[in-house]
């Protein structure tokens, strides 16, 4: 059996850290709406859309609740997070479990997301190495690699 990337690439604990209380209290329907309408503007091959600017793009083609958390998460992460790539955030916290969802679909945090806010601080660079991106893949808080990071 041949392992599979279960993300695009891997993301610095750094944007993970900021991501997780900005999606605390939002429903997973809400973000799934948010990044519908965003994937809906994604262009063309020939024609691909113009990402580089959230301040530009999010007033220019998302209304409502989706341009909204758009901006929440856009500013809320100190214009570090762009939102059309949160969805690789996401995938990484919803692997590991980092946040739970209640009855209603409400994100909160979970055991492993308390623990990975704690621990991730001591670590540096990555938050996984391409093979650990695998699919055989599991953050835990108490296997640590050389160099501080924690996956």
């Amino acid at each position: 059996m041949q392992n599979k990337a279960k993300a695009a690439h891997c993301l610095p604990y750094s944007e993970v850290r900021l991501v997780i209380p900005l999606l605390e209290g939002l429903s997973r329907a809400e973000l799934l709406a948010m990044y519908k309408a965003i994937y809906d503007h994604r262009g063309t091959p020939q024609e691909p859309a113009d990402w580089s600017e959230p301040e530009v793009w999010i007033p220019q083609w998302l209304r409502g609740k989706q341009q909204a958390l758009a901006m929440r998460v856009w500013e809320g992460s100190g214009r570090q997070i762009n939102p059309r790539y949160v969805n690789g955030h996401l995938h990484f916290i919803d692997l590991h479990q980092l946040l739970e969802t209640n009855a209603k679909g409400v994100y909160r945090l979970a055991a492993r997301g308390k623990a990975f806010m704690r621990e991730a601080p001591r670590c540096c660079g990555r938050l996984t190495t391409p093979r650990a991106c695998s699919s055989s893949s599991s953050w835990s808080p108490r296997r640590s690699r050389p160099g501080g990071a924690t996956c």
